[in-house]
C-alpha cells in the first residue's frame, strides 16, 4: 500500500485512520476505496457504465505503476447500492403527508427544525427523502428496475 500510495496519482493514503487507499478519477468521476486484500468499493459515479470504466480506468494505472509485474483481474463486479434522484414538479406538504402515515411506508420522520426533509424508508427497505420542493432523493435501490417501482410507489402515495 505504501508504495501505491507513492507511485500513484490523486491518492489519499493516511493509515491511522483507514488501511484503505483512497484514488479519485476525474473521466469518468469517481472515487475508490482500495483495500490491502484486493477489494476495491467504488462510489459517485453516474452510472453502472461509468463505474465500469473507472474500475478498468484505475486497474490499469496499478498496472503500469507495479511494472505489469501481476496481471490484475476484476473477479466479482456487483452493484449493491444506487441513489436516485427526481422532481415531482409540485410542492409537497410534508407535515400532512407525516400525519397521514399510511401505505407500504414502514417508517417515517420528520422534524423541520433539525432537517429540512422528510425521511421515510419503505417495506423494501429503500430510504427516501421528501423535499417541500417537490424533489425527492433515493437511496438504498439494491437493482436498477427498483428505482420506477419506489418513485410509482411515493407519486401514488403523495
Amino acid at each position: 500500500m505504501q508504495v501505491l500510495s507513492r507511485k500513484l496519482k490523486n491518492i489519499e493514503y493516511m493509515p491511522d485512520k483507514s488501511s484503505a487507499l483512497i484514488k479519485r478519477i476525474r473521466n469518468p468521476s469517481l472515487t475508490a476505496s482500495i483495500f490491502p486484500h484486493g477489494y476495491m468499493q467504488c462510489k459517485g459515479a453516474a452510472s453502472v457504465k461509468d463505474t465500469v470504466k473507472g474500475v478498468k480506468v484505475i486497474v490499469r494505472e496499478i498496472e503500469k505503476v507495479t511494472g505489469g509485474e501481476q496481471t490484475l483481474e476484476v473477479l466479482d463486479f456487483k452493484v449493491t447500492n444506487i441513489m436516485a434522484v427526481c422532481n415531482f414538479g409540485f410542492l409537497v406538504d410534508l407535515e400532512s403527508l407525516f400525519f397521514a402515515q399510511a401505505g407500504p411506508f414502514s417508517s417515517f420522520d420528520y422534524d423541520s427544525e433539525r432537517f429540512p426533509g422528510l425521511s421515510c424508508t419503505t417495506s423494501k427497505k429503500v430510504h427516501l427523502t421528501i423535499f417541500s420542493s417537490g424533489k425527492v432523493q433515493y437511496t438504498r435501490l439494491p437493482v436498477l428496475p427498483l428505482i420506477s417501482c419506489s418513485m410509482l410507489l411515493s407519486t401514488r402515495q403523495l
